[in-house]
């Protein structure tokens, strides 16, 4: 981690994450695209977990024992420069559990920061936690925040009409998601695994 401190061109560093049993958790992604919401929305990320296009965003196509740049580690345990975090005006509260992290990410690679995910310093991770007992409200939080964080960084004119479709998507997908995590909760808490 000495190379957060040496390395001026460097931003952030996130460890490998791994559950307890030491199997490595995917907590790398890229940055969230309209495409990725559709893909997740219809399921396709999860049956081709393995594509770069149709699971770009979770990045399942990346080993996570390799050391290397990415978009967005996983916010359980990121490192970055004080200095850095207060030029940029902290995490915004705007978003409360979810999101915050990649909006941070995103902020730092807009100023021509790097972010360097590094396999060889490990940590343990359980994973879930935060959401147990909390869960259908955190995934209300969750697609609210995705939708702030598209507003927030797709700003222009040709991303009007696509926010508004995300946007209906999210707001329409709460619901289902919410009743789905009802009716088949050990089949959420078993995908966190994969």
């Amino acid at each position: 981690m000495k190379k957060i401190s040496s390395d001026n061109s460097i931003g952030l560093v996130a460890p490998q994450l791994q559950f307890p049993d030491h199997r490595i958790q995917y907590s790398c992604r890229r940055f969230p695209t309209f495409w990725n919401v559709l893909t997740e929305m219809t399921g396709l990320s999860r049956i081709f977990h393995r594509s770069r296009f149709l699971n770009g965003w979770k990045m399942g196509d990346f080993d996570h024992a390799l050391e290397r740049d990415v978009d967005q580690p996983a916010g359980a345990a990121l490192m970055v420069k004080k200095d850095l975090l207060k030029r940029l005006g902290g995490l915004d509260e705007r978003f409360p559990m979810f999101f915050s992290d990649v909006d941070l990410c995103k902020r730092i690679k807009a100023i021509g920061k790097r972010i360097v995910f590094c396999s060889d310093a490990v940590i343990t991770h359980k994973g879930g936690s935060t959401v147990l007992g909390r869960r259908p409200a955190l995934i209300a939080s969750s697609h609210l925040s995705l939708i702030r964080y598209f507003l927030k960084h797709h700003r222009g004119i040709m991303d009007v009409i696509p926010n508004l479709l995300i946007t209906f998507l999210l707001l329409f997908g709460i619901p289902f998601r919410i009743i789905g995590n009802l009716i088949f909760p050990r089949r959420q808490i078993k995908r966190q695994t994969l």
